[in-house]
């Protein structure tokens, strides 16, 4: 389901990029479809001048994770792409520039815990709370294989909780792992939670020094940069195995893909959530039923799973290789 939704969300984030890359004019809050059809239909008002940027930024920072993979590429590519936009004159070719951001951190903040927020919130809220501790426990074992640490989901949960409840009075967005940040981490020789305290600290540095520069960053920029983040975001390699190996939970992977392209992201989540629990009960309502039968070749006549061997004519020996709950019963 997380593989499928955040395939997903890269392709929306890459689409709604579309029309800052092309230059071209397309209202806010379009649909995934619709926005593809005022592409093409607006093919011919693209600006040259700004798709140049948006492209050379694109080639830039690929070039710069493919030949300098522990390099900030993006860093530089976007002060390439800003550079070109200076020499070609933004101001007469109608490059659109972020602007100049305040240079400070996000203040204080007491959470709105009225009924009528969390009446507006609470569905939204929900789907992004499975959605990060989903994320966050199918992140954690993957890099404990790499790393020999053994992962307590439950201490990952509270974790999280606490971390998204002490963040919310600091004007904090909600926070889950991340895919792309946790494999950098661990290939850049982080062991310990310090690393993390370490690069928040210098991000919060880098935004109050460097926050004035935007004023001179191309909008077509940060399209080419974002286009790099959604096509790390799909994880090809999880989504050939899983269409390659299963057919439940393909079909919960494209599920969940397709409904967030077409539908809201958060029923999108739960669409997937929910056909992953159908999946996981059809999996366990249906354990393994093994015949055993005493070896024997075995002094102490020890039970064996062997077709060949004959049964006890009073009685029929087996193990349930599964769990025994209420929706296994029938099968039983």
């Amino acid at each position: 389901m997380v593989v499928g939704f955040t395939a997903g969300a890269a392709i929306l984030i890459g689409t709604n990029q579309m029309k800052h890359f092309f230059g071209i004019q397309i209202p806010s809050g379009q649909s995934f479809l619709h926005i593809w059809q005022d592409v093409f239909r607006q093919a011919g008002n693209i600006n040259p001048y700004i798709t140049v940027i948006a492209s050379v930024t694109l080639l830039a920072g690929v070039a710069f994770m493919y030949f300098k993979p522990r390099w900030p590429g993006l860093l530089p590519a976007m002060i390439i792409g800003s550079l070109i936009a200076a020499g070609i004159g933004s101001e007469t070719k109608g490059i659109q520039l972020v602007g100049e951001l305040r240079a400070q951190l996000p203040p204080l903040s007491l959470p709105d815990l009225s009924l009528v927020s969390i009446k507006t919130l609470g569905s939204g809220a929900l789907a992004i709370a499975m959605l990060g501790l989903i994320e966050a426990v199918s992140i954690a074992p993957s890099v404990a294989l790499k790393s020999g640490q053994r992962i307590d989901g439950n201490r990952e949960f509270i974790g999280q909780g606490l971390a998204n409840i002490v963040g919310s009075f600091f004007s904090s967005y909600a926070s889950s792992g991340s895919y792309t940040r946790s494999g950098i981490n661990y290939t850049a020789g982080a062991v310990t939670p310090m690393a993390a305290i370490l690069a928040a600290v210098s991000l919060a540095l880098i935004v109050l020094v460097v926050a004035p520069l935007a004023a001179h960053l191309p909008i077509a920029t940060m399209a080419g940069i974002l286009l790099i983040v959604a096509y790390h975001l799909i994880d090809f390699h999880h989504i050939a195995n899983i269409l390659r190996t299963s057919q439940r939970e393909s079909a919960a992977l494209l599920t969940t893909f397709f409904a967030t392209l077409f539908v809201e992201l958060e029923f999108a989540i739960y669409v997937g959530g929910m056909l992953s629990l159908v999946i996981y009960l059809m999996r366990t309502s249906r354990p393994g039923i093994v015949v055993r039968t005493p070896d024997p070749n075995s002094p102490d006549r020890h039970m064996v799973t062997d077709s060949k061997l004959p049964e006890y004519p009073q009685m029929k020996i087996v193990r349930v290789d599964g769990s025994l709950f209420f929706g296994a019963v029938d099968h039983v």
